[in-house]
């Protein structure tokens, strides 16, 4: 359910965007050759299924960056790591992604809002710290402990959003970004809308 707001929350708002785009921006021209720099942060929704094949959701907190190059007018290439924090029940996890992606932009010479999608793939380091408890054979009370967990896993996914400038060096971007890691926890799924800002700079 929860993915499924999240997806009509990205098509309201992308439309939004392309509705509400400033007259006086300026127009994208020519991306072949600029490099970009970004920062995002994130509404997430992510489950985990452990190998006893319980489900747990979390919600993140996720901060992300990027720094990129585009190859053509439609292809762009990125590296982005990710820092992602949850806690919730008693349970606290922590999540660095290091990704490189993709793109592929529908260009068009002199368009303001410019949609895209693509392909990510990386690796995913986890720490988990959860409360467990254990019956003292003494006192026969329960008694609380701090258990951790560490994994890494390789990851992939997709995405795909819309990159509106606001100006001719500055965009605002919505992507909505689903990822999947098959041996994080026995399964990890991550969902997650990012809204942030790229600057543009460098090419011809």
């Amino acid at each position: 359910m929860k993915r499924k707001l999240m997806m009509v929350y990205l098509a309201i708002l992308s439309a939004i965007m392309w509705l509400f785009i400033p007259q006086n921006a300026d127009a994208v021209e020519d991306l072949k050759g600029e490099w970009s720099l970004g920062i995002y942060a994130a509404l997430n929704n992510s489950e985990i299924e452990t190998m006893e094949s319980d489900t747990y959701e979390f919600s993140f907190t996720v901060l992300n960056a990027s720094i990129g190059y585009f190859l053509t007018d439609h292809i762009e290439i990125n590296f982005s790591p990710t820092i992602a924090h949850a806690d919730a029940e008693g349970t606290e996890a922590n999540l660095n992604n290091y990704f490189g992606n993709i793109k592929y932009n529908f260009y068009g010479n002199h368009w303001q809002a410019l949609p895209y999608v693509g392909l990510q793939g990386g690796l995913t380091k986890a720490h988990i710290e959860y409360q467990s408890a254990e019956v003292d054979p003494i006192t026969a009370l329960s008694v609380e402990t701090t258990e951790s967990y560490d994994d890494t896993s390789l990851s992939f996914g997709f995405m795909g959003g819309i990159k509106v400038f606001l100006s001719e060096n500055l965009s605002l971007d919505v992507e909505y970004n689903w990822l999947y890691s098959p041996d994080l926890v026995a399964d990890l799924t991550m969902t997650t809308v990012y809204v942030g800002l790229k600057w543009y700079f460098g090419g011809d």
